[in-house]
């Protein structure tokens, strides 16, 4: 079968950490502590041959779902609609952390 995807996020956070001037016009940037929140609209469809194929999608999602820590288990659906199945998140809220390291470089 098929499987399209559309999800649409957007974060809020903030960074700590250091920039070293290399040069007059070089910079080199490590931020190592990176919170983040965000949030999630979209969903997933898986589109089957048949209703039977797509009853063993609905399963196997559904334990997928299961497995996943209860903050992002709550927030998604799964529905099966004759030979399609629907996994929706509708503002799903997930904590994120960001670290790196970056060079800059004036003109």
């Amino acid at each position: 079968g098929d499987i399209v995807g559309n999800i649409n996020t957007i974060n809020l956070g903030v960074q700590i950490g250091v920039q070293f001037l290399i040069s007059k016009r070089i910079s080199l940037d490590f931020y190592f502590l990176g919170l983040e929140g965000g949030i999630a609209n979209g969903g997933i469809t898986s589109t089957s041959k048949n209703s039977t194929d797509a009853g063993y999608i609905e399963t196997d999602f559904k334990d997928a779902v299961a497995g996943l820590p209860f903050f992002i288990e709550n927030w998604l659906t799964v529905k099966k609609v004759n030979n399609q199945v629907f996994i929706n998140a509708n503002k799903l809220q997930y904590p994120w952390y960001r670290g790196g390291i970056s060079f800059g470089i004036a003109f």
